[in-house]
């Protein structure tokens, strides 16, 4: 383990000066990659053990087949792209998913030495949706996870752990699928389901089937990516309940200026599907912020969050991207990422100064980190 983790801090140290300047591929497997390689096991000097540059059905060629020891059996396959490559183009992904697929290798990664994706091969949906996992080594991507966390992540496809991770993804599948089962579940609970609940509350505090139902549904939303109104029940929630109404299940939403309510749907319906797991991901990171206290509106333009009264984060949904706007002054930011700009004396929706495009997971954390800051800089 230790090995892993001075390579992660070493890793780190080499990938802040390089991203200076402009490696390519072959540099960024020199410098970035076959250290890390070494240091999970695998000897890429040893043919035996690593095959470099090994071709493909199609004449092609994959930069990495890993061995599996004393078989001449392949068992992963690594595909790099330059350090600074956001590993998001539909064809790297396929294409070290479909090399992998025509050796009959369970799992592959893609990485640019410091993000790294593994994807399950034989996964039945298309090839951006068989990512297993993701993980950054750049400190700004994992605020909060130590370097041990990270090695021990780095860990299961090392060469002496390889053989475990196929376990693990059918455990970690099995509560991919759970976690549906009770999505659907709480959002659209029958009337049976509400009755356990209610039942397993104590005789003498048991409350009604109305803020039974009421607090299933407030619940779902907090810890399930669908938000909008759902049925309870059988019977359809007239509005979206937030937090601080779950005590009062009579009061009035409010309904913005201009007497039209908008939900949800208004903002995700015919969005892209990287889009809306774009906007699910920042949506429950705004609200578990403050689960008490964080309010979500949807309005006309955009979807608003608010603490207080104030707004502290607005996202506009597009095609390509989703625009946010948070409260902080970019004079502030001692290293403002590229995908931020100032927008103080430029005309914009939503409420905020600091305007941020959002396109991709990889940009997430730091958008997170943007947020929080103007969460916590609230009045």
């Amino acid at each position: 383990m230790q090995k892993i983790e001075d390579a992660i801090e070493m890793i780190r140290a080499k990938a802040k000066k390089l991203e200076k300047r402009s490696i390519n591929e072959a540099q960024t497997r020199d410098y970035l990659i076959n250290p890390m390689l070494k240091a999970l096991g695998w000897d890429t000097e040893n043919p035996d053990d690593v095959r470099s540059e090994d071709s493909t059905f199609d004449g092609k060629a994959v930069d990495y087949v890993l061995f599996a020891r004393d078989k001449d059996e392949p068992v992963l396959v690594v595909e790099a792209k330059p350090l600074g490559n956001r590993l998001e183009d539909p064809k790297g992904i396929g294409q070290v998913i479909s090399y992998a697929n025509n050796a009959g290798i369970a799992f592959c990664v893609l990485t640019n030495g410091v993000t790294w994706k593994v994807y399950s091969t034989f996964e039945d949906c298309p090839a951006p949706e068989k990512l297993m996992f993701r993980f950054s080594l750049d400190p700004q991507h994992s605020a909060g996870m130590a370097t041990r966390e990270l090695a021990e992540t780095m860990e299961r496809f090392s060469r002496d752990k390889l053989d475990t991770l196929g376990d693990w993804w059918k455990e970690t599948r099995c509560i991919k699928k759970v976690y549906e089962v009770l999505d659907r579940m709480l959002r659209e609970p029958d009337g049976q389901f509400c009755n356990v609940v209610r039942n397993c509350i104590a005789k003498k505090d048991r409350p009604s089937k109305q803020y039974v139902k009421n607090a299933i549904m407030e619940w779902a939303k907090m810890h399930f990516s669908e938000r909008s109104s759902v049925s309870v029940c059988g019977a359809k929630a007239e509005k979206e309940v937030h937090p601080e109404d779950a005590v009062n299940v009579n009061r009035k939403s409010k309904i913005p200026r201009g007497g039209t309510e908008y939900d949800e749907s208004h903002h995700v319906n015919g969005k892209p599907a990287h889009i809306v797991e774009l906007y699910r991901e920042v949506d429950r990171y705004c609200l578990l912020l403050g689960p008490a206290a964080v309010e979500r509106r949807p309005l006309k333009v955009y979807i608003g969050y608010f603490v207080a009264g104030h707004s502290f984060c607005t996202l506009y949904l597009q095609r390509k991207q989703i625009t946010i706007h948070v409260n902080l002054d970019y004079s502030s930011l001692q290293t403002p990422p590229d995908f931020v700009r100032d927008v103080t004396n430029i005309g914009h929706l939503g409420n905020g100064d600091l305007e941020i495009k959002l396109r991709d997971m990889s940009q997430l954390e730091e958008v997170k980190d943007l947020i929080k800051q103007s969460y916590n800089a609230k009045p």
